[in-house]
């Protein structure tokens, strides 16, 4: 076998295209958590905080019922965070899908970050959804369109998001991209994003869902820096 068969650096020097799309990754995990951020923020001061799909359907009802513009921004930050997260993802797997070494890892990125963009916009369009005059009216179908959108944006999404996170730690890590300490942070973080799903059973358990978000989003910044280098140390 060549040398070049053996190690995968000089094969990066002919990289020059996943080079510079990696470049972009850091970039594109932080415009999603500030647009995430920005769409909390405007919803809260406008609104107040969205309620619990745990809490009291009456309350729920006469959130959106009253705070329609709160909701309907909120629906628009997220839409538009949800679209970084599927660029980074498919930076990140040409960025390390070209190592061998990687194994599957990419592809299960590949995959986790299309559902999670998938279940952020679901949700983001549900939201909308319940401002509309006659579903508000509804209370049944305000609690139902609620929890769905619970399920995609916080569940869905969170479980994904996690996926996401390991799998590209995995994949970074194989390929010498990043060191061990931070691809072990990575997949620790996509754990706890993972087992965020416990929280369809045990209302306490959705602390985990913010736990697995916005680190898993930090992870994402902090590794597009590093997928963005030729090689880390190990």
């Amino acid at each position: 076998m060549s040398r070049a068969g053996l190690d995968p650096r000089p094969a990066l020097r002919h990289e020059p295209g996943a080079l510079q799309g990696a470049g972009q990754l850091p970039w594109l995990a932080a415009a999603s958590l500030v647009l995430l951020l920005a769409g909390v923020a405007v919803g809260a001061a406008l609104g107040g905080v969205f309620p619990s799909p745990f809490g009291d359907p009456d309350q729920i009802q006469a959130f959106f019922a009253d705070h329609p513009t709160s909701v309907q921004l909120t629906a628009v930050f997220g839409v538009l965070s949800a679209l970084p997260v599927l660029a980074y993802t498919a930076a990140a797997v040409t960025r390390t899908g070209r190592h061998p070494q990687a194994g599957a890892a990419p592809a299960v990125a590949l995959g986790a970050g299309a559902i999670c963009t998938t279940m952020m916009v679901a949700s983001a369009l549900l939201q909308w959804t319940l401002t509309r005059d006659d579903v508000r009216a509804d209370s049944a179908l305000v609690r139902a369109l609620h929890d769905l959108s619970f399920l995609t944006g916080g569940v869905g999404a969170v479980v994904f998001l996690g996926v996401l996170v390991a799998a590209v730690a995995v994949a970074a890590s194989r390929a010498g991209l990043v060191s061990r300490p931070v691809a072990l942070t990575g997949v620790g973080i996509g754990v706890v994003g993972m087992l965020s799903i416990v929280s369809l059973l045990w209302s306490a358990a959705a602390i985990l869902l913010p736990m697995g978000r916005f680190p898993g989003l930090i992870w994402m910044i902090l590794a597009g820096v590093l997928l963005s280098r030729e090689r880390a140390a190990r």
